[in-house]
């Protein structure tokens, strides 16, 4: 599959859209700072600067586990701007339809099919799962402490479903073939039996692990963020385990979210966090939008910059995940 490159007025004009929302962004900041207990300060925009190179880290990782989950099919630097190209599309498109920039875009660039690159983005999206319930255990205990045991107990559940999932896929792959050859059109049966073996391909146990393992250190860097914003931005001294409560509840909100980018929702579960730990609305609203600036940060911008000079339309991007047809590159 190869997309043809639009001309730079359309990826400009896009882009100034964008910049045009990071301006409606910034107001709100500025105005939840103005209505806040206390206004917004200079320390505020220093902890956003501040997190940026754990922004960037975390970056670097998202793209580190799309090269070792393609087996270096997909190199470090085009799998990097690949992950800014969907970060920045999460606020564009509805849900999660983003992801699927990650194979259109490698796809375009001649590094992996498309089919392969969704059986990629399908073992992402399962390890993050996987990490996101053992922080959610994490999170169930610090808050119920002795009572914990039932909520931890459908946590475990729910992951042993996962690892039972993908152990058949690893070893038991014809348990799933002979479903798949139960489903009626040959087209349909063709498809996912080769989806069946890209994801069979990609997970192997070791790159499983160091998936996971770059999957948790891009996780880390994002709760680093959070942490460090709050130590520097709050007016009530939070600790770890706080901070950690706070970062889930915006994970928790960006996760049940149907908005791009989860506007809305992880805004509403960081201040309910920010409330529990005695931060006044004005205040808890200043902070949930700071934070939400820091994520963005300068990813727009190298993924601007991606588009640019890879000669990669952005409305074309958007139209192919809308319209995605499983083709190999060329076809």
């Amino acid at each position: 599959m190869t997309l043809p490159a639009s001309k730079a007025g359309n990826g400009l004009r896009f882009w100034l859209r964008v910049t045009a929302l990071f301006g409606v962004l910034a107001a709100l900041i500025i105005i939840a700072g103005l209505l806040g207990p206390k206004q917004l300060s200079t320390t505020h925009l220093l902890a956003v600067l501040a997190v940026q190179p754990l922004n960037l880290m975390a970056l670097f990782f998202a793209g580190l586990r799309l090269t070792v989950l393609s087996g270096g099919a997909a190199p470090l630097w085009p799998a990097v701007k690949a992950s800014s190209l969907s970060s920045t599309l999460l606020y564009v498109l509805p849900s999660r339809l983003s992801e699927l920039v990650k194979p259109i875009y490698l796809a375009s660039q001649g590094h992996l099919s498309v089919l392969r690159g969704i059986a990629i983005i399908a073992v992402e999206r399962f390890l993050d799962v996987a990490i996101v319930a053992l922080l959610g255990l994490v999170g169930v205990l610090l808050l119920s402490h002795d009572g914990a045991a039932p909520a931890a107990g459908w946590w475990l559940a729910l992951a042993a479903a996962g690892a039972t999932g993908c152990l058949l896929l690893m070893w038991k792959p014809r348990i799933i073939r002979a479903v798949i050859d139960l489903l009626p059109f040959a087209r349909l049966r063709a498809g996912l039996a080769r989806l069946l073996d890209d994801l069979i391909a990609t997970m192997s146990p070791w790159r499983l692990l160091l998936g996971l393992l770059t999957g948790g250190c891009a996780w880390a860097c994002s709760f680093a963020m959070v942490y460090v914003l709050l130590r520097m931005g709050a007016s009530v001294p939070f600790d770890v385990s706080a901070a950690f409560l706070v970062f889930l509840a915006g994970t928790v909100g960006i996760a049940v979210a149907v908005a791009p980018g989860g506007v809305g929702t992880f805004e509403a579960g960081m201040v309910l966090a920010l409330h529990y730990h005695g931060i006044g609305t004005g205040e808890a609203i200043t902070l949930a939008l700071l934070s939400r600036l820091a994520n963005l940060g300068f990813v727009p911008l190298i993924a601007a910059w991606a588009a640019v000079t890879d000669g990669i339309g952005v409305a074309k991007l958007v139209e192919a995940a809308r319209s995605l047809r499983l083709k190999q590159p060329g076809s």
